[in-house]
């Protein structure tokens, strides 16, 4: 599938990424009061997303601007898993590397299965799965 470069201004990316999470909070009853009280800040330092145990979503609006809005609809519901299934807390006593990769693909695994509409979420081709078509 082609992906559409959505070449916008920072600031405009988190626009965007607070409307696609409002509408994913329609799209998605059970995930709607974490994804309501995600707050998004915009960040230089990674090169992707990620989340604090607080419930900010810090995002890379380059690295946003390459994805298409399935794609990025994935990327929050993934960020907010990771809040929703207390990853933070639940490091304790894991090797930090090992553990990331593990419940990245866990939750990558688990969104097809939440039961939000295909054409809402796109894996993205550099998330981490098991396997590919």
């Amino acid at each position: 599938m082609s992906k559409p470069i959505l070449a916008v201004p920072a600031g405009l990316q988190v626009k965007r990424i607070n409307k696609l999470r409002q509408r994913l909070c329609w799209e998605s009853p059970v995930l709607a009061p974490a994804l309501a009280a995600l707050q998004i800040r915009e960040t230089k330092i990674l090169p992707t997303a990620a989340v604090s145990a607080r419930g900010i979503l810090y995002v890379n609006a380059d690295f946003f601007s390459e994805k298409n809005d399935p794609e990025t609809n994935f990327i929050i519901i993934h960020e907010v898993m990771h809040v929703l299934l207390r990853h933070h807390e639940r490091i304790a006593g894991r090797i930090p590397g090992v553990w990331a990769l593990a419940i990245d693909l866990v939750i990558n695994e688990a969104i097809p299965h939440l039961g939000i509409r295909k054409e809402f979420i796109e894996v993205p081709d550099d998330a981490l799965w098991r396997e590919r078509d």
